[in-house]
């Protein structure tokens, strides 16, 4: 679970979740640069909670933070399943048990929370509803979930070895080819505070989940400025059939026929950028997110037994 100055909200959700009798879970916090110290270590290790607080050099977001710890608990080799989760409570511990059952009752190597109501300001469900439209317009994928999670301990290798996790992990569940169950789940209210996502934030937040399928979505726009660009073309074919035998009026054949010849070929050089961008990512090499997990921890603080 990933932290960042919200350490009030993570005792909480450590208190809850040691009341929760169907799990005993050893915790990974991952401390996302963090302006305070966050709290006495003494303090959760009472609670009979073991774990580790992850302390990273520096604030790199809450999806590359997520991708951090995830890296850090598959080079631990843990065999039991993984769950992410947010820190602030609208992830609720009492469905960590359904997610786990779901998991082991399944031939799932993901099970993802789907949420069935959200605690969120109207602006907010509209944004993020405009925001689903767009992404599977462009990607043709639908997304539906966040990172609330369990993961088997293989299908979370197969993640670590994808750089597009550093991007956006329920994104890059999504390419990985992953068989994933989905279940439904309402959020949580927050345990205090407000959310430190701004609009900004929630737009490069999207923006990034689009990236992760960014040979997908500059495919689809290649394949559109095509048939965009023939139509172009039929229009054109059109205009100079009716400008033959006078039956269009005088200047506007070829007022029709500038203006759809600049749309043309202004949609086919998006199409060659786009095919441009594609041949030129797929030469570059992939990053190594274990590698860059493990320069991003300056230290492990642990807590409790193991």
């Amino acid at each position: 679970m990933p932290v960042y100055d919200d350490w009030p909200s993570l005792l909480r959700l450590a208190q809850d979740i040691a009341a929760t009798p169907q799990v005993r879970p050893h915790l990974i916090v991952v401390d996302d640069g963090s302006s305070e110290a966050g709290p006495d270590l003494q303090i959760l290790a009472r609670m009979e909670l073991s774990g580790e607080i992850l302390r990273l050099r520096r604030n790199v977001g809450h999806q590359h933070a997520i991708a951090t710890g995830l890296c850090h608990a598959v080079a631990q080799r843990f065999e039991g399943p993984i769950v992410i989760m947010d820190g602030d409570g609208e992830d609720r511990p009492e469905d960590l048990a359904r997610l786990l059952s779901s998991l082991a009752q399944q031939p799932y190597g993901i099970v993802v929370a789907e949420r069935a109501r959200r605690h969120a300001p109207l602006g907010f469900r509209v944004f993020h509803r405009f925001y689903g439209s767009i992404f599977r317009l462009l990607t043709g994928r639908q997304l539906g979930f966040g990172n609330f999670c369990a993961l088997r301990p293989a299908a979370a290798r197969r993640l670590t070895y994808m750089p597009e996790l550093n991007l956006h992990l329920a994104a890059t569940v999504l390419r990985s080819g992953l068989p994933i169950g989905r279940l439904s789940i309402d959020r949580g209210r927050r345990y205090g505070g407000r959310s430190k996502m701004s609009f900004v934030s929630l737009s490069d937040h999207g923006l990034r989940s689009i990236a992760v399928f960014g040979e997908t979505v500059l495919t689809r726009i290649v394949i559109a400025a095509f048939w965009l660009a023939t139509l172009g073309a039929l229009v054109l074919l059109t205009v100079f059939a009716m400008k033959l035998p006078g039956i269009a009026s005088p200047g506007w054949a070829t007022t029709v026929a500038g203006v759809t010849l600049v749309i043309v070929v202004q949609i086919a050089m998006t199409g060659l950028l786009g095919l441009f961008v594609i041949l030129c990512g797929q030469r570059s090499g992939p990053s190594d997110p274990l590698a860059t997990a493990q320069a991003m921890i300056e230290r492990i603080e642990k807590f409790g037994g193991e």
